[in-house]
Formats: C-alpha cells, structure tokens, sequence
C-alpha cells in the first residue's frame, strides 16, 4: 500500500510467510517516485493548473485524500465542460488525475485517466510527443502495482523508443522507467536484472536535485538484495537510510515508511523477530496516521505484522491480524495479489490448527483468481500440496513440491520462505514414502545451502535438523535421533527463550524415539509436553499435531490395559478428524482394538472393516500413478491400518467372526494383485503408447527408461568407489526412473482414454470357479499389535463353505526356524560319508507342522488344491513333505497346483501349445570370473566390491541340447543359444516372444547387498550370463551400456514376453524370496510376470544335473503330449522319483501360474 506524505510515497507490500519474492514486488509503493514526475512536468501547467496542483498536492501531502479526491473530480469537471472530448487542454487535468489517484492507491481509476490521457494524444500529438511517454510510464506503474503484467513489456518499449526519437535518456523520466523495468523483473523474480535496472535508475536520477527518487530506488534495491544472502548488509544499508530520512526530517513521508518496511523485512529474514516487530509497529503507526485504518495500506502492515506473529508460533494474535487484514481487502477489490496472500495465510494457519473446512473456504476463494496472480502462484501450490497430503493423496503431493522445488531452483529462489516450505514437505513426503535416500540427498542438499548462507539461526535450519532426527529413526538409529534431537532442544531454547512451534515437533518425534525403543513412560513424557506447548502457544485444541499425539497416547493406555473413559476421547477424535483419512482409518482400527479387548466384537468387526475398505480405497484412487517401487514403500509406511486388522486376527484365531475371515481372504488376493495386474495392465498400456508414437517417429521414452533402470541394476553390484569413479549416481537414476515411469503412465492412460481399475477379487469370486471336489488355500503371516509374536494361517475356501476356514499354522519362530532349518537338512544331498549321531535329537516331522493342520481340515476326496504361499511357505516345495503315517509324499497322496494368487483362478488362461516356438538359453562361459583373476594384483583390491565365483555349467548345455531335440522332433521351432552367446544383451533384445523361454544357468537371491544403492527385492535377485566374466575390466561400459552379465528382476520386467506360455528357469535360487508377508512372489517370479509370462517353473535350491536334465525332458515329453502342463510337470517328478526317491532330485522346481 501507498504511504503518502510531504508529496512522497511509500510503498507497504504484503508480506508473506512464504515467499521473499513477493517482498520484492512492494510494486504499490514506486507510487511513491509519482509524485516527483509530477512535479517535473510543470511545463504542462497554466496558472489555474498550478492552483489545483499545489491543493491536490498539499491534500496528499497531509493524507485528506478526500479533499483531494473532491478537488480533482471538481477540476477535471471544469475542464470536460470548457473543452471538448479530444481537446488537448484536457491532458494536464486528466494526467494530474491519474496520478494523484494512483498516488491514492485507488488503481482503476488512475489507470482510467491516463488511458483517456493517452487516448487524446494518439488523435492529436501522436504517440511520439514526449508527454506520452510521460503518461505511460504512470500507466505501466498502475498495472504493475495490480499485478497486470502482459502488455507491460510493449510499453515500456514504446517508451525508450519515444525518448531515443525525440529528448533523449538523460531525465527523470527515464529514470522512472528504468525503475518500471526493473519491478517488472522483479515481479517475475528476475532479480539479476531487477538488480541491474534498479541500480540505472539510482545512477541516473542523482543527476537530479531531488534525494527522496534515488532514495527510493536505493530501497527497493535493497529490497532485491533480501533474495540473496546480503541480509546483514542490508540492514547496515537501511539503517543508514532510515537516520538519513531522519536528519533530512523525511519522518513523515513515503520514504521513511517505506525504509522502516523493508527494514522490518530483513530482521524478519535475519530471525531477530523483536527488532522486526518494533520496526513494522513504527510503520504501522505513521500508515495509520497518513491513510487511517481502513485503508489497503494499513492491511498490508498487518499482513507483515501477522506474518512475525506466525513464525513465532502466536497464532491466535496473527490470525486477528489476518482477519482484519481480510476484510479490509474485501472492500477494496483492487489489491487481488495481496488479498489472496491474505488468504492463504489463513489457509496456512487453519490447516496447522485443523479446521479445514474453513482452510478450504479460504483456499477456494484464491483459487478463482491465482491464475491472474503470478506472484502468488508458488504458495498456492504449497497450499494445494497441504490438502492433497491431508486426504492421503501423496502422490500428487509430491508431484506438485517436485516440480515447485525444481522450478525455484531453476530461478534462483532457493532463499524465499516458499522453497524453504516446499523442499522441507518434500523431504518429509519422501520419509513417509519410504524413500529415505532421496530424502537424505534432498536434506543434505538444503542443509549444505543454508550453512553456506550463514542461515545457522533460521527456522528453516532448526526444521531441516528436526528432519535429519525424523530420517535416523526411520533407519532404526533410534538413539542417535534422540541426542540430535536434545541438541536442537538445546538450540531452540537459546535462540527463542521460550517454547517455539518447532517444539511440538521436536518432542512428538523424541516421544515416538522411545514409543519404538519400548520405554512407554518416557514416551508418554515427550508426547504430553509437545501437548502443552501447543497449548502454550495457543493451538486450537483440535488442531491435526495434537489430534495425533493424543492418540498415541491413547493407544499406549489402551496397550497397558487402561481402557477406562477411551472409547469416549476416541470418539472425540474420530469426529474431528473425517478430513484426514490416513489418521481417520488409524484412530477407527485402535478402537476397533479396544472393542476387542473389552470383548465388544460386533462393534470392533464393523469399525475395522470400515477402516480397511476406506484405506483400500484411498490407495486405489491416489496409487494409479505411481512407480511399483513407490507403491511398495509407500504401503509398507503406511500399513498401521493392516496390522491391526492382522491383530485382531491373532486375537481370535480360528474363532475369527466369518465377516473378518472373509475380507483377510479378499486383502490377501487383492494386495497381491495390485502389484501384479496393475503391472500387467500398465506394460500393455505404455507398448500400446509406444506403437502409436513409432508410426510418427516420435521419441517413445519407453527404451530410455529400459536403459536407466539397467544402469541402476548395474551400479547396485559395483563399490562405492566403481560408482565414484563414474561420477554415476544411482539415486538419481532411480528418481529419474520413477519420474519417468510415472509420466509415462499418465501419459499411456491419456492415449487409452481410460484409467485403470483393479478388480477387487474376492472369495466368493474364487469359490465361483471352484469344481465340487476342488479347494483353494491362501497362506498369510500376521502379528499381533506389538509384532512381538507372529503366526501363519491357512483359509480355505471350498465350493460349499459359508466363509473363509480360518486354520492356525502356528508360531512364524518355530516355522520359519526349528521347521525351515529340519526342510533344509531333509532336502540336501547326502554325501557317500558314514555319520554317526552320538546323541540321539528328538527331530520335528515337517509335514506334521507345515501340512497336517490343513490336511485335517480337506475331505478324503479333494481332487485338486490350489493354494498360494506366503513367508516361509514360498521357500518349501509342498509336495516334497512325507506323510509320517502313510510314508507318503505329498505329491502321491494330492494333486497341488501353487498360484501366484487364487484369484488367477478367474482367468481364463488355456494352456494349449499355439505356435510351436521355443528359445533355449544355457551354459554361459564363467571360466574367467571368480575371486582369482590374474590381472589383479593385491594394491587393486577393492574390499568394498561383491566378489560372487560361479562355476562353470556344462550339465545345462546337455540339458538344453535334449529339450531342443525332443521338441523339434514335435515339429518345433527351437532356437538354442549357449557358451559366450548366452548373454544378457541376448536376452534383453529378444524381438519375439517365444512359448517357451528356457534358461539354465546361474541364479541368485541376496538378502542384503552392503554396499549397494538400493536394498529393492527386485535388484537383489536375479540370473547370470557370460558378460559377468569381464565385468571387472570394464566397468564403464558396464554401466554405460548397462550390461554386466547379471539380469536382475528389476530389469526383467522390461523384457517383452507376451506370448510366452511357459518360462523354466533351470538355476537355482530362483525361487526363493524373503521371509516377509503379503505378496507371496519372489522376485524374479513376478518380474517374469509382469513381462508375460504365464506359467514359470523355478527352483528353491541347487540342483543335481543328472536329475534335472532328465525332469526337463520327461515334462516336455508329456507336454508335448498331453497339452496339460501340471498334469506333466506333476507326473515328470512322479517319474523322477522312481529313480532318485530322495526329494533333492525331483523336488527342487516348482510350477507357478
């Protein structure tokens, strides 16, 4: 706003939380530099002119705008009823008029005058008469100061080609226009050339007697210099310009005002929140003297006022501030740009205290009209990500602070409060997301910025240690996050004095340090404080941070069984927190906890089944966009819901109520679906996107993608000090990956015109498909609350049951040790040696604890059982357990058919042979790989590198040359590649899918890599091939092509399989994949079906080559016959067995559709 005193301005800019670059657009106040044009065009006066001059002027001078409002209206009436329409006598009233208005900060109507100023001339003078270039600059200045930037450029051209033509550069006049080009820059946050415009126009107009125009120009230099780390010097500056104005008693002008706002805009930056306040209350004093109270110019220092109050935590003072502010704006419809500043403030403020829907009333208001508001456009954005977090949409979220903070950084913005708030969001988005490495290049990148910008004492540096503290503890660093925490602590309390909004924060993340760390009173401690300081700062009770925390400390009651009066204050929350669904569904799965604890089970049934459908349901409609890996992080971070559904689960056992058994059957399917089908389904989409832009020669990016993901792979089995001698950095390939996939999607989904729903399978759809005498089995793993004790269940559907047979596996500790460890013993290869047990140990029957509680629940006349694994299940072969009883295996008493899940029984997928092709991969040359390689000599040793020896595979070429023989005296097509053409390069440019795919060779699965980029199940299992032998004397084309020899399940899902009926990978390990619950896939295995393939035969361990090349044989011989492949399969072992009875030779590869 405009402080008009002694003939000057000033000018009073909203300010803003949020962005420094909106400080430097105070464009309301080079209102101030009119008054001095006008003073400078005296030539345009006559006698009765001067008279009305000097009272308009002396009227604003002393701020009685209304005299001179009466005055000017009085003046410019005379002159219309002497003069007709286009007489040039009217020029001096009508510019006057303009001027003085726009003085008054009353915009449209100056703008009007010298519209029809300007008007005139063009019929009389014409645009080249300098008095025009006069009325334009005041024309630009009116627009600019509402923001109205467009055709600015084209004037301020008119401009410097009227004075090149006609007087010259060498006057004020075009001192004020370098000062228009220079707020025009500004305004568009081109500071350098703001900068360089700014310092023309001081240059130019001390050539002139009047100080008060480069004084002012030297203001909103400094002004420029606020988005650099010249915040000291601009202190120093201003200080000397304040007790300049002083000495020259300037106190009552525009100037000294505008001195004292800036001024108050550098402490505020610079922290020192007290100087800041007594210099803006000052400013707020002489603009209260000068326009009174109601006017825009009082808004904006109470706008500014209120944004100290906020930064210290005072919200209820700035929210009166912001309010007043608020309406005096509704009133004067010109100030769009500072009124939506206004307004998103309170948006800000209402969402820190949870009232949304008045945020979202606020919020909807600017939305209307920030598509005219450049200036405010980037904390619109923060704004708009604070809503899509609140209803979960992360993904979009992140999005929107990705491109912000790129886009900020690409101008130089990285010191305006906006990119402070986006990146810190970012960051925090990134943890929840489970990105943690990304959000650690992102901290270290901010971090590293402020310290070299000595911004040591800033809020935003103190938030970005609160965030190192949030990233330690989601790595498990429990205790190192606590004494970061305590030194911040320590930090805040001697920067402020007093408890600060960062305090909530600080205590919550220290409470939920010991929450993980099992010292509930200590938690407790830290949970309640961050409670009483937000009430010490006087957050409304009901705001998300406190919501939350009281929650927790709910929960920890209810877990140490004090459960009186919680139901009540659950209750009360869930009733405040409707709009936030990820905690409205946490908050209903606690009480549903609670129900079940106090033995109310139909009131704990209907609550977590609410809760669960609405979470599935908020991931099907914010996840559609996101990469597989993003989905993955994001639902491991986000699976509270889940888990306590799983408890309730444990709680009941095989007495779980039939609604709960049925809707674990229907998550068990459709969990494992959304990574499956989606996958699927996606893939065909972004081919089908590919075809269309290949017929126009358009880049596709599909191949691009491929590529980076390769390098990825490849990066993630070098050393630190391989991938430091690339100057590679994974991370960003990843995100680049993730950025890409996603775009591609959105993109793909706009070619198809369709957006992808999943089917939402459930039990009754798979008992649909089931023959009277068939059953479906899904396994699952679920904990109880605390994760202390976990256990395996089995549900059973039959083509008959009312719902899901809930059955208890027992303890994942016994299973998954004592029980796994007897498998493996029982499945290895017995040497020729003699061994003789001294001690006699009571050993545990495998099929008595993985089988027997389900066979007891199967009628005598099942035919066929599917069933789908999950945890230590994906690690047995089920047909390789012996009957104690019986001397069985299991494989002769029942047909079992292992899915990837049960809902595949509702595709029909016949597996009739089509097309008779089949290609044939096997023996790669290794001879040169291992850990002796003679070109290495011992200074060259990389202890850090993973060094893998892989023997040679003679038995697979044998293997291979068999089956190709065989099948092609079928009739078919078979391609066999091996020894140095067995390459991944091969593999990855397969042009056509083949029905079969055969691979023998190499497999692995890695439960950890300790020096790798990423730690993703996809790129710690995989197959290996003949390039892997020189991997090590060429790591840079390793990387650069992103072949080395090892086909990690991260790149298979790129290849194209589409037509491949069946996939047997003859390696070993190939199907193995951790011990965890939910998908129920290795990693390879849903790689491959993602890129196609229909059914896949694995392996669980190594494999004897006599065995398996008689196994492959046999199955392609009934195959080939029979066209049923799990009848072959089942019968090849069948036959093996015969031979070789131990379950070492026939019971290593199983069939998995």
């Amino acid at each position: 706003m405009l402080v008009f005193s002694s003939s000057y301005l000033v000018n009073y800019r909203t300010p803003t939380l949020i962005n420094f670059s909106m400080s430097s657009i105070n464009t309301k106040y080079l209102l101030s530099i009119i008054c001095f044009f006008y003073l400078l065009t005296s030539s345009l006066a006559q006698e009765k002119t001067e008279i009305y001059n000097d009272s308009i002027r002396s009227y604003i001078d002393q701020g009685k705008f209304q005299e001179a409002t009466v005055t000017i209206e009085k003046w410019v009436k005379e002159a219309r009823n002497d003069y007709t329409a286009s007489s040039v006598r009217l020029l001096i009233p009508l510019v006057t008029a303009g001027q003085a208005y726009i003085l008054m900060q009353e915009f449209s109507k100056g703008i009007g005058y010298m519209e029809e100023a300007l008007g005139i001339m063009k019929e009389t003078t014409g645009w080249l008469y300098p008095d025009y270039a006069i009325a334009t600059n005041y024309l630009i200045t009116g627009k600019l100061l509402l923001k109205e930037v467009d055709d600015v450029p084209n004037l301020l051209k008119e401009i410097n080609l009227i004075h090149e033509k006609t007087i010259g550069k060498q006057n004020i006049n075009y001192a004020q226009a370098l000062f228009n080009q220079g707020l025009y820059e500004s305004i568009l946050g081109n500071y350098d050339l703001a900068e360089q415009n700014y310092l023309a126009a001081i240059n130019l107009s001390k050539q002139f007697p009047n100080k008060r125009i480069y004084m002012l120009f030297e203001v909103y230099l400094n002004q420029v210099y606020l988005h650099s780390s010249k915040t000291e010097q601009v202190i120093a500056n201003l200080t000397l310009l304040k007790k300049k104005a002083e000495d020259l008693n300037y106190t009552n002008s525009f100037v000294y005002t505008r001195v004292l706002l800036v001024l108050g805009d550098a402490y505020k930056k610079n922290t020192e929140y007290g100087e800041a306040t007594l210099i803006y209350n000052l400013c707020e004093r002489k603009v209260a003297k000068i326009f009174g109270t109601n006017h825009n110019a009082f808004a904006n220092v109470l706008t500014r006022i209120a944004s100290i109050y906020m930064l210290q935590s005072k919200y209820s003072v700035a929210k009166v501030l912001l309010k007043k502010a608020n309406k005096i704006y509704e009133e004067d419809k010109d100030q769009l740009s500072r009124h939506n500043t206004v307004m998103l403030n309170l948006t800000a403020l209402y969402i820190k205290e949870g009232k949304y829907d008045k945020a979202q009333i606020y919020f909807d208001k600017v939305a209307l009209t920030i598509d005219r508001d450049i200036e405010n456009q980037n904390y619109y954005s923060i704004n708009q990500a604070r809503f899509e977090m609140l209803d979960g949409n992360y993904i979009d979220a992140e999005l929107i602070l990705s491109e912000l903070v790129n886009n900020l950084k690409k101008e130089s913005l990285q010191y305006t409060p906006n990119y402070a708030q986006a990146i810190s969001m970012l960051i925090d988005l990134s943890v929840i997301l489970g990105r943690i490495n990304r959000a650690e290049i992102l901290l270290n990148e901010w971090s590293a910025f402020l310290t070299d910008n000595t911004m040591e004492r800033s809020n935003w540096y103190f938030r970005a240690l609160i965030t190192k503290a949030k990233i330690l503890s989601s790595q498990e660093q429990f205790t190192a996050s606590i004494t970061l925490l305590e030194e911040v602590d320590s930090l805040l309390y001697q920067q402020f004095k007093k408890p600060h909004f960062l305090n909530i924060r600080l205590n919550i993340l220290l409470g939920e340090n010991y929450h993980k760390l099992v010292k509930l009173e200590k938690a407790k401690f830290y949970y309640q404080k961050s409670i009483a300081v937000a009430n010490k700062l006087q957050f409304y009770e009901k705001n998300a941070v406190t919501l939350k925390t009281k929650e927790v400390l709910l929960t920890i009651d209810v877990e140490e069984g004090n459960y009186q009066d919680k139901e009540k204050q659950y209750l009360e929350i869930l009733s405040a927190s409707k709009k936030d669904i990820l905690f409205h569904t946490r908050t209903q799965s606690d009480l549903a906890t609670l129900y079940a604890r106090t033995g109310k089970w139909k009131e704990a049934e209907k609550l977590i089944i609410e809760a669960v459908t609405e979470r599935l349901k908020l991931y099907r409609s914010t996840l559609n966009y996101s990469s597989e890996n993003e989905k993955r992080l994001y639902l491991k971070k986000t699976r509270y819901v889940f888990e306590t559904f799983y408890a309730l689960i444990m709680m009941e056992g095989e007495n779980t109520l039939p609604a709960l058994s049925e809707l674990c059957y229907n998550l068990q399917i459709q969990y494992k679906n959304f990574f499956l089908d989606e996958g699927k389904n996606r893939k065909k989409e972004v081919i089908d996107f590919r075809s269309e832009r290949k017929k126009y020669n358009f880049p596709t990016y599909l191949t691009q993608m491929y590529h980076m993901r390769s390098q990825v792979a490849s990066l993630n089995f070098m050393s630190p000090k391989q991938r430091t001698s690339l100057n590679a950095d994974g991370l960003k390939i990843m995100d680049r990956v993730n950025n890409l996939e996603k775009a591609l999607v959105f993109a793909a989904d706009a070619f198809a015109d369709t957006v992808y729903v999943q089917n939402l399978d459930t039990w009754k759809d798979i008992q649909s498909k089931l023959e009277k005498d068939d059953i479906a089995i899904e396994i699952i793993k679920v904990s109880d609350k605390n994760k202390i004790t976990t256990k395996y269940f089995a549900l059973i559907v039959t083509h008959n049951n009312s719902s899901p047979t809930m059955i208890d596996l027992g303890s994942s500790e016994l299973l998954e040790n004592q029980v796994y460890k007897e498998y493996k013993t029982a499945m290895v290869s017995k040497s020729r040696s003699l061994v003789l047990n001294t001690t006699p140990n009571k050993r545990l029957n495998t099929y008595n604890a993985l089988w027997l509680p389900i066979k007891n629940k199967i009628e005598d006349n099942v035919q066929k059982i599917y069933i789908s694994c999950d945890g230590v299940y994906n690690l047995i072969n089920i047909n390789t357990l012996k009957n104690p009883v019986s001397q069985k295996y299991i494989i002769e008493e029942d047909f079992i058919l292992p899915l990837t899940s049960t809902s595949e029984l509702l595709i029909d997928s016949p597996s009739k042979i089509k097309n008779k092709t089949a290609l044939m991969i096997g023996n790669p040359t290794f001879h040169n790989y291992g850990t002796e390689n003679s070109n290495r000599g011992e200074e060259q040793f990389d202890e850090e590198e993973m060094l893998i020896e892989l023997d040679e595979l003679p038995g697979t070429e044998v293997e291979i040359n068999n089956a190709a023989s065989l099948l092609k005296s079928k009739g078919w097509q078979v391609t066999t590649v091996m020894n140095d053409e067995a390459t991944e390069a091969y593999i990855k440019n397969i042009g056509t899918s083949p029905e079969v795919l055969h691979i023998a060779t190499h497999g692995f699965f890695i439960s950890d890599i300790p020096y790798g980029i990423s730690n993703n199940v996809l790129l710690r299992s995989g197959l290996f091939f003949t390039e892997i032998t020189n991997k090590r004397e060429n790591i840079k084309a390793a990387y650069t092509t992103g072949i080395d020899g090892i086909l990690t399940a991260y790149e298979v899902k790129s290849l194209n399989l589409s037509n491949t009926e069946l996939l047997i990978l003859s390696a070993c390990q190939t199907g193995v994949s951790e011990i965890t619950e939910g998908e129920g896939v290795s990693g390879l295995q849903s790689a491959f079906s993602i890129a196609g393939a229909n059914s896949i035969v694995m392996s669980l361990w190594s494999v004897d080559d006599n065995a398996t090349q008689m196994l492959m044989n046999n199955f392609y011989e009934r195959w080939t016959e029979t066209n049923d492949k799990y009848t072959a399969f089942r019968q090849a072992q069948l036959d093996i067995m015969k031979k070789y009875s131990k379950p070492y030779y026939w019971g290593a590869f199983i069939m998995v559709n």
